[in-house]
């Protein structure tokens, strides 16, 4: 779905191409690279090509911020995990994890917004989404209900 919709984009090397975990996958990502085409999107668990990073389960138990990363020098493609509220797995193709950035979220032991460290492809992720995600959140706010009538 990812290939075909680039058909109709002139010069796809100019851009940058985000998507979500649906689409992502890491041969997708291998393949994108060697046609040089900037690639990051979320990933989900059974798709990462058993990546060796920090298991899901123990990075839960582990505080907001902590981070855990795979690059693959031969594909160059990298695997990151970030715990935030939940893991978050992502997958790139040409984005860096340093430097971090701080992000403010809501600690539930304090009780109040606290700064914690944010790998870059997350920031870059989440500034380049905005438009498939601002639309969804459109069509959720703005539901049609629509009336049935029984003419039995």
């Amino acid at each position: 779905m990812v290939l075909n919709l680039m058909k109709y984009i002139p010069n796809p090397r100019n851009h940058e191409f985000f998507f979500d975990n649906y689409f992502t996958s890491y041969p997708l990502m291998v393949y994108l690279k060697g046609k040089g085409i900037r690639a990051t999107g979320t990933i989900r668990e059974n798709r990462t090509q058993k990546c060796p990073t920090m298991d899901s389960k123990t990075m839960k138990k582990m505080n907001k911020g902590s981070s855990d990363y795979r690059f693959d020098q031969q594909n160059q493609v990298l695997c990151v995990k970030w715990k935030d509220n939940n893991v978050c797995s992502m997958l790139t193709n040409y984005d860096t994890v340093a430097p971090f950035h701080y992000v403010k979220r809501w600690s539930k032991a304090t009780k109040s917004k606290e700064y914690i460290l944010q790998p870059k492809l997350f920031s870059t992720y989440n500034s380049g989404i905005g438009g498939v995600d601002l639309h969804d959140q459109c069509i959720s706010l703005y539901r049609v209900s629509v009336k049935e009538k029984k003419w039995w």
